[in-house]
């Protein structure tokens, strides 16, 4: 092997780790960002709460509990449909929590990729395999 092969892999190796960290920071920011999301939802909530003029018994802002009385994936449907576009399953996640929806699971997250993974109703993005949107968008009007 020649100097000018070596010199050549040895670039080519520090290129692909500094790739390999500049892909691991893009998914850091990622989840920050569906993280960012979900709390932007909970706050929109309490925005709504606070326009409707939803106050609990000391006059403080009660946000709504419309999933309160649903299952994870009723919920989860009828959070879409009332959002109308894609959400990330961490953004599901913190509006059903903000809305009332509760689950033992020790892992919400995981446990609301399943439920949406099984509801016949939902679907996934093939772009982003953490997004998720409802069949009936994809029906045409007859």
């Amino acid at each position: 092997m020649d100097a000018s092969a070596d010199s050549y892999r040895d670039v080519l190796r520090d290129f692909e780790s500094r790739m390999a960290a500049v892909d691991e920071e893009i998914g850091g920011l990622r989840e920050r960002i569906a993280k960012l999301n979900g709390e932007r939802e909970k706050l929109k909530l309490v925005i709504d709460a606070l326009r409707e003029g939803q106050t609990d018994r000391d006059g403080a802002a009660a946000a709504p509990l419309p999933y309160a009385d649903m299952t994870l994936g009723e919920a989860a449907v009828a959070f879409l449909r009332e959002r109308g576009q894609p959400a990330q399953t961490n953004e599901i996640v913190a509006a059903l929590e903000a809305g009332g929806a509760r689950s033992k699971s020790k892992d919400p997250y995981m446990s609301m990729f399943g439920v949406l993974s099984r509801a016949p109703e939902v679907m996934k993005s093939r772009v982003n395999p953490t997004t998720w949107g409802l069949k009936e968008w994809l029906e045409k009007p007859t």
